[in-house]
């Protein structure tokens, strides 16, 4: 019995993997003869290493600077952040505001609030655009006259195999996330690459109904938007449209980020994503079993399970990676590497879930 329902579990997840394949598209996008102008909001918090980083690549986009401002706001930060900003504004033209609440939601909240313009692009401070970011990301926007696009993020390649399977799951969800909200399917998002209306900000009800989190400015605020908007809601599935970021340097860093994630999943009021966390879940479960059963006692058929498993893997893998560069072979050892799920839970349990000296759940920061 457990053998036939782990067969089922791993076929299962490999015909959504194909659903994603056939799904997974990139999209063309034309240019624009009038370009709407756009406020870019970085929520910035002890960034004095990278800040510098992203400021630079704002600059240098296709997109003329004046098309757009850039609004950098400190939440509080207590490293060289200010000292270091106060450093480039000779070479980058931006204005600097503080946050008066704990927060990144609270950050953008308070960008959105001093931008001009109706188009929010909000990125990350750690992370670095790709040169026609910018440009491609506003011209999907315009063109379709939608409410929230979603970029993509890619992690850069990490010193050693850790970072590698960080890049490549990374890929994975992505490519996921973008075929299923195309699909109607709104899953996940990243809110170091994110690009909405402000009107249509305030009239989804924005983050007020997950403002407690500490994380949730990406996937929780994008099923707002679906819910009000619909298909005026999608992810902009293009080479272009791409901010990049280191992965986790550590293991314990790691752990952190994942706990941080963790903390929003229960918020999750759309019913495929919960389908959608558990099948990948039994889908690892009936992995290993099928695995273990196949040393155990070797079967060609259990054999072929698995190698169908590794196809639709690799099957997905083929168009996202001409959109996103990663290892393709580290998808040999993913199953084994996302054995960290357990062990991010337990860490979870703890109670330690932090962001940079914080607590996940804002009532706890005071």
């Amino acid at each position: 019995m457990l053998l036939i329902i782990a067969i089922a579990s791993v076929l299962l997840y490999a015909a959504f993997m194909f659903f994603v394949f056939a799904r997974t598209k990139v999209k063309h996008i034309a240019g624009s003869q009038s370009v709407p102008n756009v406020s870019i909001i970085i929520p910035c918090r002890n960034e004095e290493n990278t800040i510098a980083h992203c400021l630079n690549s704002i600059a240098a986009q296709s997109l003329a600077a004046d098309y757009y401002e850039i609004i950098v706001v400190n939440d509080d930060s207590n490293d060289e952040t200010l000292k270091k900003l106060n450093s480039l504004h000779s070479t980058v033209k931006f204005k600097v505001i503080n946050s008066q609440l704990p927060g990144k939601k609270s950050a953008i909240e308070a960008g959105i609030q001093q931008a001009q313009f109706d188009i929010i692009y909000t990125v990350d401070a750690d992370c670095t655009l790709h040169p026609q970011c910018l440009e491609t990301m506003v011209n999907d926007f315009h063109n379709n006259q939608f409410k929230m696009i979603c970029g993509l993020v890619n992690f850069t390649e990490g010193n050693g195999l850790f970072g590698t399977l960080q890049q490549t799951e990374s890929a994975a969800i992505v490519g996921i996330s973008a075929a299923m909200l195309n699909s109607g399917l709104p899953a996940t998002c990243n809110g170091a690459n994110l690009m909405f209306s402000k009107q249509s900000f305030y009239e989804s009800g924005g983050y007020s109904g997950h403002k407690h989190l500490a994380t949730g400015d990406d996937d929780l605020l994008m099923h707002e938007f679906y819910k009000r908007f619909g298909n005026k809601v999608r992810y902009c599935f293009h080479p272009f449209a791409t901010v990049y970021t280191a992965p986790a340097e550590t293991f314990l860093g790691f752990l952190k980020q994942r706990s941080r994630w963790l903390t929003k999943s229960n918020q999750y009021r759309l019913p495929w994503n919960n389908v959608l966390q558990l099948m990948v879940s039994l889908h690892l479960i009936a992995f290993y079993f099928l695995l273990i059963f196949l040393l155990i006692s070797f079967s060609w058929g259990t054999l072929f399970i698995i190698c169908v498993k590794y196809l639709s893997d690799f099957l997905v893998a083929w168009p996202l990676k001409k959109v996103l560069k990663f290892n393709t072979l580290a998808i040999l050892i993913i199953p084994f590497y996302q054995m960290y799920i357990g062990v991010v839970l337990l860490y979870a349990l703890t109670g330690q879930t932090d962001w940079k000296g914080r607590r996940s759940v804002l009532s706890d920061f005071k």
